[in-house]
């Protein structure tokens, strides 16, 4: 057998069994057939069988890389015209693997030509389309565990009684907190909050790339496609998407845990914005961050969203959360914002009841 053969056999044993040190240690010392053995990965292992194909089909994030990196093809298409878009993304949507989705499938999706994007597999699905699907899966998600979460609870509701006597409005029920206090009490008692959440995808994620670390394949160099390829509206919601992670961690690390530490205008957590935020362009932003912050949310959830806020932001209730904390010097323009802020959160609220 000659030395080839044997090299390409043993990459063939190492692929399948996952061996990610062993690949790489293949590659390197084999520098002089490294070109011969990129082919070989675009090869079919069996009949309509390709190794990225079934890594993407398992949401193995580093096998997926490392065949990735070593030149794997995502244009190869399976018997039922899927590439590994397709499955890749197929995987995270039946299985919700969010961590998958942001650190494989969005890096393939954004370095692929807009013509695979666009390719129809058998059952007429695009990447297109599937990245819309799961982008809007994770919105879902994250508007439920928004709406639901259990951290401002039982202080809530008494900050929901009052505002239902400060509007005067007989119908003012805030479906957030009103459909907590009727649930089931194991659910309650087991309701995962946002922090919560947050916490435990990390967690995951750590643990599962605990031993996942270890040295790739230099990357082939492929034509660079940019990342302004995305459409619009898809880069939006994820981006408003992850921004709205970020902004309820802030919430919560301000608002909730004991911390006296000082408050300036900027480290006040405010909403979602596009750009720089300062007193004197505050009220101009106002209506834009609160669009920002419910962009994306079904008009159910956006509401009930916003109820959340008119309890957050109302500025008797951040006075006292936070009064002791302001600086001296921004605390009078703070407190101006919060006014305004809860002021435009009513009026949109008023807004959706008609």
């Amino acid at each position: 057998m000659s030395r080839f053969k044997k090299i390409k056999k043993k990459l063939h044993r190492y692929i399948s069994s996952g061996r990610i040190k062993a690949i790489n240690k293949l590659f390197r010392d084999n520098c002089d057939v490294a070109e011969h053995l990129r082919s070989e990965i675009n090869f079919p292992y069996k009949k309509n069988k390709w190794y990225l194909h079934k890594y993407c089909a398992k949401g193995e994030s580093s096998m997926v890389r490392v065949l990735y990196n070593a030149g794997a093809d995502l244009s190869v298409c399976n018997k039922d015209g899927s590439n590994s878009l397709h499955i890749a993304l197929n995987y995270a949507i039946d299985n919700f693997d969010r961590d998958f989705f942001y650190d494989i499938v969005f890096e393939l999706y954004n370095n692929a030509s807009g013509e695979l994007r666009s390719k129809k597999n058998r059952y007429g699905e695009t990447a297109n389309d599937l990245f819309e699907e799961i982008v809007d899966l994770l919105i879902s998600k994250q508007s439920r565990t928004l709406i639901e979460s259990d951290d401002e609870d039982v202080e809530d509701r008494d900050w929901n009684g009052k505002l239902f006597f400060e509007l005067g409005e007989e119908n003012f029920v805030n479906e957030a907190y009103t459909d907590l206090e009727y649930a089931d009490t194991y659910q309650k008692e087991n309701a995962e909050s946002f922090s919560e959440w947050g916490d435990r995808i990390r967690k995951e994620y750590n643990v599962k790339n605990k031993n996942e670390k270890v040295k790739t394949l230099p990357s082939v160099k492929r034509k660079k496609v940019e990342s302004s390829n995305l459409t619009f509206v898809l880069k939006k919601k994820l981006n408003i998407l992850n921004l709205r992670e970020t902004y309820e961690e802030k919430c919560n690390c301000v608002f909730e845990k004991v911390d006296n530490s000082k408050l300036d205008f900027k480290t006040v957590p405010w909403p979602i914005r596009n750009s720089e935020l300062a007193y004197h362009n505050f009220n101009s932003h106002a209506d834009e961050m609160i669009e920002n912050l419910t962009y994306g949310l079904t008009p159910e959830d956006k509401t009930k969203y916003l109820k959340k806020q008119q309890i957050r932001w109302h500025p008797d209730r951040f006075l006292q959360k936070c009064g002791h904390r302001l600086n001296v010097i921004d605390k009078d323009n703070i407190l101006k914002c919060v006014q305004h802020l809860s002021q435009r959160i009513n009026a949109l609220v008023n807004c959706s009841k008609h």
